[in-house]
């Protein structure tokens, strides 16, 4: 299978069934350590480094990018306000088969303010994805399961971030939706408003 490329757009090729809809999945696993001081002395300061802990999320803005909505993991977070794109749950550990967490959208009858959708995968405890066994990040056609956009995060200097804003969809205008790898690796420390950070990646509607 060959995916798009960082920077490369192409066509979302969703299956026109199911609500037309698709889902953006990550999955891990924990490395087998014992915790030292340094994870224990975390624990005491409140920052958890017990358990591997990606997260994933999406931040939704309008055709001209004004911030809309963003779904999490999180408690009273999880499903937008259309109800049309959810999530999972949040996985603080990476235990088991499968995606440990995931969002999924229903394209079919999304609200015309949804015009742009970003997935972000955070790592939410004091580790890289370095630090977490086959780090994966990926989107694919929930009726046929047909992966779209399928990334490893731990992959060359990359693996020694702790964020990584995946991929884009947005609208193409046409009726259809577009897919675009951004595949931008940084660091959480440098971050302090994601709704803002994102709003680079969006298209924008000239006057």
């Amino acid at each position: 299978m060959v995916f798009p490329a960082v920077g490369e757009k192409v066509k979302l090729d969703v299956t026109q069934e199911a609500r037309h809809r698709i889902i953006c999945g990550i999955s891990w696993d924990p490395k087998e350590e014992t915790a030292g001081v340094k994870d224990k002395l975390n624990e005491m300061r409140g920052i958890n480094s017990a358990t591997f802990d990606l997260d994933l999320s999406c931040y939704i803005y309008d055709d001209e990018g004004n911030f809309m909505d963003c779904v999490t993991g999180e408690e009273g977070s999880t499903i937008d306000r259309s109800e049309k794109i959810y999530h999972s749950g949040d996985s603080v550990d990476g235990e088991g088969d499968g995606d440990d967490e995931d969002i999924s959208i229903e394209l079919l009858d999304l609200p015309d303010y949804i015009h742009q959708i970003i997935f972000l995968v955070d790592i939410g405890s004091a580790h890289s994805f370095n630090d977490t066994l086959d780090p994966e990040a990926r989107i694919y056609d929930a009726y046929s399961g047909n992966e779209l956009l399928k990334t490893r995060l731990d992959e060359g200097k990359n693996g020694d971030m702790t964020a990584c804003v995946f991929a884009r969809i947005y609208r193409d205008g046409k009726g259809g939706w577009m897919l675009e790898n951004i595949s931008k690796y940084l660091d959480l420390n440098d971050i302090e408003d994601w709704a803002q950070y994102l709003y680079q990646f969006c298209d924008k509607v000239e006057d």
